[in-house]
């Protein structure tokens, strides 16, 4: 053969690395969103399922409401979101009995704002060992019942799934080249990986200013005035 049909052959190679990475990468997004969403959910109801469960390391008390708002936000497209905060403190007992005062701000569910009443009380739900992660009893509730924007959310997630499995597969037979499958493949597994770091890190965006401060045995807040 000659240089010239030499080339050929590289460039057709070239070409079919290129296409099967393309595809490989085309699916890998439009099906890396599914299994990262869904290690989420699975998370955040095991979570919600072992605060609930009164093992020993969680606690329970009423929290004061001291305030509750809601902020709309604008999605840029003409279309506005409303989240709903709740401004809240109560007392805490860890392992050994000793009481912390918890007060802070969190982001929850509509259910849960629409059933507090400043000034009133609202149950909580803490881990003895993380005070500040604490959690209203009917968010809990919530996450674990779910609610009908997110079956719709994961329905569509779910449809663009499909097809990135699909591109995904066949990037290796259509190309004749399995590099998009490999491409594929890694993004895959690493979703649910990603999700499963990402969930804390959510949590924790959901709590603003929350402050654990130890109450004497007189009942005072430790350092307060």
């Amino acid at each position: 053969p000659s240089d010239g049909d030499d080339n050929d052959v590289d460039i057709m190679d070239l070409e079919g690395d290129l296409a099967s990475l393309l595809m490989g990468l085309f699916g890998g997004a439009n099906f890396f969103v599914l299994p990262c969403c869904w290690m989420c959910r699975r998370r955040s109801q095991q979570d919600a399922r072992a605060m609930l469960s009164n093992a020993p390391t969680t606690g329970r008390a009423n929290a004061k409401v001291n305030k509750k708002w809601t902020k709309t936000s604008s999605d840029g497209e003409g279309g506005t979101s409303t989240s709903y905060h709740i401004s809240t403190d109560f007392v805490a007992t860890d392992a050994s009995n000793a009481q912390f005062k918890v007060s802070g701000e969190r982001l929850v569910y509509r259910k849960t704002y629409e059933q507090a009443q400043e000034g009133g009380q609202l149950e909580v739900v803490y881990r003895s060992a993380n005070m500040a992660g604490f959690e209203f009893t009917s968010d809990l509730e919530c996450r674990l019942q779910g609610s009908t924007a997110s079956c719709i959310l994961f329905v569509f997630i779910g449809i663009f799934g499909v097809v990135g499995l699909a591109v995904g597969v066949a990037s290796g037979p259509v190309t004749e080249n399995y590099l998009g499958v490999g491409v594929f493949a890694v993004m895959a597994l690493a979703a649910p990986i990603l999700g499963y770091i990402l969930w804390p890190m959510a949590m924790k965006m959901k709590r603003t200013g929350i402050k654990v401060t130890p109450v004497a045995a007189t009942g005072t807040v430790i350092g307060s005035s």
